[in-house]
């Protein structure tokens, strides 16, 4: 497993990130190849919070948690996500061996004076049905997740939630 750890305004001692990488290379069991894992920690006020995300070809999982402790954080966390895997374990298990690799898609916003661009992020678009989308849209706390619909034939869609407590699909004609 790759795990990168990152502090942010804070400085931990290096106990507390090797404590990080045991327990989220844990994680590594329920998982069929090797999976990539990104630890921030970080102060604020009197909290100590702990923000894993883990990708396993394009499937995210997420957790934030947050305590007086570090150690308490980090082992909140991994709990946490590892209740998202096994809950969603027989829909990840289809996923995972359909998986196949498939071109970076970049999504380009244009840059005109009149608008500033904060941030672009580029990532695999996987086809996959929207209620997997909804599920991936689930397990990252987002509002709105784009996706290739497979069954559109391959179509760039978006999955939001509505504010009736449904969700929506917007799709490319």
């Amino acid at each position: 497993m790759k795990i990168e750890i990152h502090d942010r305004n804070t400085m931990n001692p290096t106990g507390v990130h090797e404590y990080a990488e045991k327990k989220v290379g844990k994680l590594n069991r329920y998982f069929h190849k090797d999976i990539e894992a990104r630890v921030v920690m970080t102060k604020e006020r009197a909290q100590q919070k702990c923000e894993i995300t883990i990708n396993v070809d394009g499937l995210y999982f997420r957790s934030t948690v947050g305590t007086t402790d570090m150690y308490a954080s980090v082992d909140a966390c991994v709990a946490h996500i590892e209740r998202q895997i096994r809950k969603h374990r027989t829909k990840l298990e289809k996923r995972l061996k359909a998986i196949e690799p498939h071109e970076d898609y970049d999504l380009a916003v244009d840059d005109s004076d009149a608008f500033s661009v904060l941030r672009r992020k580029t990532f695999n678009m996987k086809p996959m049905t929207s209620e997997e989308a909804i599920l991936q849209m689930q397990l990252l706390s987002h509002a709105f997740f784009m996706f290739r619909d497979s069954d559109s034939g391959g179509a760039v869609s978006v999955v939001y939630s509505r504010n009736d407590g449904g969700y929506g699909v917007i799709s490319e004609a």
